[in-house]
């Protein structure tokens, strides 16, 4: 039997379970990369590359509020997401997931660069099968997401030369590394929702933010 009284899902609601700001992070960051790279002009690949990219995005952030629905709800700053406000039923949600990133993965192995597509795969699965589970029981998930996060611009340079050289991988890490202070001051505003759910992030612990705030230092001055 259905539920009559439940909101049926508009069209808008498929798109807020893709967090597009998020994702649109995700593949100007992949862009960065690839422009980086100083490759011949190719309109066509570039094309494809930001499409490849914008499903591999799109794709993990539906996974990922599956994977979280439960936890999602008992947060305020996330209980109105489209699963546990029952706009969008979990299995669409899944199956929208796994669709947009098998797109991606074979688009991008198929018609931009077999390297972009392999860290691509190695985004897929530090997001969801290493940083979205740690969140539930480690210290160091922002850490790990922070690693998952920095994955994009290797993507774009492969993209462009076909490996990854040096510059690749600085940008890699100063990705990772700009990402630390930025999630932690995330962390420590909405600490109340996470001790709610008992993620055992840094913020949650350290009740005084002393070691947040040196910890954020740190990583600023590895940035610079």
């Amino acid at each position: 039997m259905t539920d009559e009284s439940a909101p049926r899902a508009r069209f808008s609601d498929y798109v807020e379970l893709t967090k597009p700001r998020l994702s649109l992070l995700s593949v100007l960051t992949a862009l960065v990369g690839y422009l980086a790279a100083k490759p011949p002009l190719d309109g066509v690949k570039l094309f494809l590359l930001v499409l490849g990219t914008s499903l591999a995005a799109a794709g993990v952030a539906a996974l990922n509020q599956w994977m979280e629905h439960d936890t999602d709800a008992r947060m305020k700053r996330t209980a109105t997401r489209p699963i546990p406000a029952g706009k969008v039923p979990t299995g669409s949600a899944f199956v929208l997931g796994v669709l947009m990133c098998i797109a991606s993965l074979f688009l991008l192995f198929a018609k931009v660069d077999r390297f972009a597509a392999l860290f691509t795969l190695l985004t897929i699965f530090s997001y969801l099968g290493w940083y979205t589970p740690a969140k539930r029981f480690s210290r160091w998930s922002t850490e790990i997401g922070a690693i998952a996060g920095a994955f994009p611009p290797l993507i774009g340079w492969s993209a462009g030369e076909g490996k990854v050289t040096a510059l690749g991988w600085i940008l890699f890490g100063i990705l990772a590394f700009w990402q630390i202070p930025h999630f932690m001051a995330i962390a420590w505003t909405y600490r109340r929702d996470y001790s709610a759910v008992d993620f055992p992030m840094l913020p949650v612990r350290d009740e005084s933010g002393g070691k947040v705030a040196v910890w954020s230092l740190i990583n600023t001055i590895l940035l610079v």
